[in-house]
């Protein structure tokens, strides 16, 4: 989570286990994967570099959070130790921890975010295709979710 003074903004970040590395003792580095192509959160780093990081790990129902200064990297050694299919990240946020703690389970056990019995059989939300063409009336060319995911499964790295 990021904030320009006013807005905060939270952009997810994923990859596979272990794709956060530690930087010295007391920070993070984060990969900046290409994405949306927005970039409020990295424009919020520029005017108000604090970050609130939390991780959500399958299957583990407590979270871990780090709140402190951010810095964005660009330089390609830095970058290098994210290579992945032959893929450089973006840039890399490194996190200075300040803050560390974990937050109780209580709010994974209500949701039952890690029960996958207990999840929908369909989608219970609009597609975003649909979000888009419905809600910032924009056209947008009809493309199935079988299209799009093999689309995104190219563009990941």
């Amino acid at each position: 989570a990021t904030t320009d003074g006013v807005t905060v903004d939270v952009s997810p970040k994923g990859d596979a286990p272990g794709f956060v590395q530690a930087d010295g003792d007391r920070a993070i580095l984060i990969p900046d994967w290409p994405g949306n192509a927005r970039i409020d959160g990295l424009m919020n780093v520029l005017s108000h570099p604090r970050v609130g990081v939390i991780f959500l790990i399958p299957n583990v129902r407590e979270t871990l959070r780090i709140n402190g200064p951010a810095e964005i990297h660009d330089d390609e050694s830095l970058r290098a130790r994210f290579e992945t299919r032959g893929r450089l990240p973006i840039t890399v946020l490194r996190v200075e921890t300040e803050e560390v703690f974990t937050h109780c389970s209580k709010a994974m056990m209500r949701s039952h975010l890690w029960r996958p019995e207990t999840w929908p059989t369909e989608r219970p939300v609009a597609t975003l295709l649909d979000i888009i063409r419905d809600h910032a009336a924009m056209e947008v060319p009809d493309e199935p979710e079988a299209a799009m995911l093999e689309r995104f499964e190219k563009q990941l790295y």
